[in-house]
This record gives C-alpha cells, structure tokens and sequence, in this order.
C-alpha cells in the first residue's frame, strides 16, 4: 500500500490488485480526512486489496475456462454449438423487425486458425465469426442484408478470399 503526499497533489492511498505478480489494477483513494489515516485504514485497504486480488484471479481463471469450451484455440472463432445460439438470436432480431442479418460460409481449405488470422482484419468488431456444423468458418453479419452480404462477398474476392452466402441456419428463424 502507498501512501502519497498531499502537498504534492498525489493520492492518500493506493493499493495493486495483481493477478500472477502483475498489477492489473488500482485501487485509488483520492482523500482521507487527516484523522482517518491511521495503521488501521492502511490495513483495511491491504485487505481488500488481497480480497480483490483473488476475486479478479477467479474471474480471470473463469473466463479462460469458458473461452476454451466456447472458441476454436488461439481465435474468436466460435465452435459449431455456441454459433448456431448467435444465429438464433440474429434471425430473432431479423423475425422482429429489428435487425437484419446475412451469414457468409469461407471456403478454404486453409486451417481455422491460419484462416481466422488471414481474414480477421477484413470484418468489423459486431460481426461475429464461427464454425458451422460441417467445421467451415462462417461469419455471421449483423444490420446486413443479403444483398449487402453480396458485396462483402465482392470485397473479399479481391483480397483473393471466397465466401458464399449460407442458407444453412435459415431453418432456426422458423
């Protein structure tokens, strides 16, 4: 825990959160009456540092045991069950009027996770990638329509890449 100087504008107390012996946060308290910067205030501020600490290590362990079970290793390819669950959800939204959305299918036979890297960069942050029931990567493209899934196919034909667009998960708008 540090303690900071007031005259110099710094903190009266600062404590790391760290999760295995990296700091991952802060915790900043800005102000503390005079009175109330005592060994004790300093002590509970160790505490809840440490508690703090193991509670983000379990949500960090958590969150790489649900990624492994739910992405194809080393990518945000989602596996074939975890995918079909997002186009579920995206037909819903397009049945409501909502949003519309288009799913393209990559053809290659390039491994998922060289092809992932390859093409990542070439779709926006909402779209989201995964496999299909036969392994091929998709992607399934929210707010697009499918003449609008036209042209992404169009786009990436010129960077060399072939997609097509998939009427596999249609029968889960139903």
């Amino acid at each position: 825990v540090y303690r900071g100087n007031r005259w110099n504008a710094e903190p009266a107390l600062v404590a790391p959160v760290v999760y295995h012996n990296e700091c991952v946060a802060m915790i900043v308290i800005q102000a503390v009456p005079f009175e109330k910067l005592s060994l004790y205030q300093i002590n509970l501020l160790r505490t809840l540092s440490i508690l703090v600490s193991e509670m983000v290590a379990r949500a960090m362990e958590y969150e790489v045991l649900i990624r492994e079970k739910r992405y194809v290793d080393g990518t945000d390819v989602l596996i074939a069950e975890e995918f079909e669950k997002k186009v579920r959800i995206a037909l819903e939204k397009e049945s409501q009027k909502l949003a519309k959305c288009c799913v393209l299918t990559v053809q290659s036979e390039k491994e998922i996770p060289e092809l992932y890297r390859e093409i990542a960069r070439m779709f926006r942050n909402s779209d989201i990638m995964g496999l299909n029931k036969e392994g091929k990567l998709c992607v399934l493209l929210g707010n697009n329509s499918l003449s609008e899934g036209d042209g992404v196919i169009e786009r990436l034909s010129q960077h060399g890449i072939a997609a097509t667009i998939d009427h596999e998960f249609d029968y889960l708008g139903e």
